[in-house]
């Protein structure tokens, strides 16, 4: 009889068991024909952890070949041929966490993956019809089931994790000291979590001032801190990628890494959405331009609660008529919402992704907003929806490091201030002047790879900076899309 996991959502049938690279596998499966991996980190006497993924196959129809390609996460299609059947299945995968070998460590990252595959599943279904291709959910015990779950050569598909993947592994490393470099002594010079909260680089060209955020960036992920990087330029996306081995490592007391930070990339209309629970009414208005005094009338009615356009646009439309939000101003929003809604499709409702709900369990990771071409109202809004839910984190000492390539003058002061305290907040300045805050870390470089560091109470010292591990490389910013304002 197959061994069988009672698990949330299961019972959980096991499928296959093997070896891979050294480590214990097994495959399983569920009543709704969910693919579970786990992969066991053993020693002679003791299991340390285990790797968990879940994978959810559904049949498709018609080409995905254009919708496969606007993806910035793995999917996984497999294709069966044989005389008068053609099958094509595609498979969608949640992020793979490492968790100590515990029941209540298992149970609660199954409950975290299977809500990231059901908001996956809902994003395809909607997107499927824009893409012009088919989706539909397999069946137990079904042949086009029995194709794909009955043969072990497709298992492999099922249970594989390409070499690419980053694995989200929990550091088991104390928070400590951020390295920055060394003074002119070679003597280390650090930073506490408490010198850290507010950083401002400031000097030199502003692709070197984005040079020291990203090894700002390394020393937080080195000491198990992870970082949410805003990027309109794309020059932080190689924080996943390392580069070449700095020449003078051995002066710094610091040895090149063996593998990549763990990266996830993150963007809107593939998978990333506003969630207008997280913006205030204000806000929304302001950055929205929908500033009218009759569909501010009606929004101040239909807001509360909404996360999408939709929403807003169906309440509009079904709300009886009250003064001050009269027929006409609700006819009037209603029209408003919808030209916002064309302008931008795909871009508001709840996220799927349930790592961005608390990025301090994940360690070294980098979560990685891609922001090229976004109007900065947009991408305000981006940034503003994606901090707001980590304010009730229960964390005094910041627990993530939230990066900007932007300037600070391009920055609301509305977008600086509304960083939580569990947050650090980095980013490049021109003049100080230009700050909405009060450095509790700057960075003044005065020369290649050399900066003046200042913290609260401490003397100045001129360091060299930390040495880059990862690649980094300036790129030309991609031009910026111009909202289309609301009809009013």
């Amino acid at each position: 009889m197959a061994e069988e996991l009672s698990l949330p959502f299961g019972p959980w049938t096991r499928l296959a068991s093997a070896q891979w690279t050294g480590h214990p596998l097994s495959v399983y499966v569920n009543a709704e024909n969910m693919v579970m991996l786990t992969v066991f980190d053993k020693s002679e006497k003791n299991i340390n952890g285990m790797l968990v993924l879940l994978k959810k196959p559904l049949l498709v129809e018609g080409k995905t070949e254009s919708f496969a390609a606007t993806q910035q996460r793995e999917i996984t299609l497999i294709e069966k041929l044989s005389a008068g059947r053609h099958v094509k299945y595609l498979l969608l995968e949640s992020t793979p966490y490492y968790v100590p070998y515990t029941q209540a460590d298992l149970i609660k990252v199954i409950q975290r993956q299977y809500a990231e595959i059901s908001g996956l599943t809902k994003v395809l279904f909607t997107a499927s019809a824009s893409y012009d291709f088919k989706v539909t959910e397999l069946h137990p015990n079904d042949t086009q089931t029995e194709a794909l779950l009955g043969d072990p050569f497709t298992l492999f598909a099922l249970s594989s994790i390409t070499p690419s993947e980053s694995v989200s592994v929990p550091s088991s490393r104390k928070l400590s000291r951020f390295f920055l470099g060394i003074d002119a002594s070679g003597q280390g010079v650090e930073a506490g979590l408490s010198d850290v909260s507010k950083i401002a680089v400031l000097g030199g060209t502003h692709p070197d001032r984005l040079r020291a955020l990203a090894a700002v960036c390394e020393a937080a992920l080195s000491t198990g801190v992870p970082c949410m990087v805003f990027d309109g330029s794309g020059i932080f996306s190689g924080l996943g990628v390392l580069g070449e081995k700095p020449k003078d490592l051995e002066k710094f007391g610091l040895s090149f890494p063996t593998a990549a930070y763990s990266f996830k990339s993150y963007a809107l209309g593939q998978g990333l959405l506003i969630d207008l629970r997280q913006l205030p009414l204000a806000v929304f208005e302001s950055l929205s331009g929908l500033s009218n005094k009759d569909i501010r009338a009606v929004l101040e009615r239909i807001y509360a609660d909404a996360s999408s356009l939709e929403d807003l646009i169906q309440r509009a439309e079904t709300l009886p008529e009250a003064k001050p939000a009269t027929q006409y101003a609700l006819r009037k929003a209603a029209r408003a919402l919808r030209c916002l809604q064309t302008a931008f499709p795909s871009t508001f409702g709840k996220n799927s992704f349930s790592d961005l709900s608390a990025p301090w369990d994940f360690g070294s990771k980098v979560f990685h907003v891609d922001l090229r071409g976004k109007d900065p109202a947009l991408a305000e809004m981006v940034a503003l929806s994606m901090l707001s839910p980590l304010k009730n984190a229960d964390r005094s000492t910041p627990s993530v490091l939230a990066v900007f390539d932007r300037p600070a003058n391009l920055l609301t002061e509305r977008l600086q201030a509304a960083v939580p305290a569990c947050v650090a907040l980095a980013l490049p300045a021109e003049h100080e002047a230009d700050l909405r805050f009060s450095p509790t870390l700057e960075l003044d470089l005065v020369g290649p790879n050399e900066t003046v560091v200042s913290m609260p109470h401490r003397d100045k010292k001129r360091i060299q900076l930390r040495p880059l591990m990862t690649r980094f490389a300036p790129v030309s910013p991609s031009p910026v899309v111009p909202v289309s304002p609301a009809r009013k």
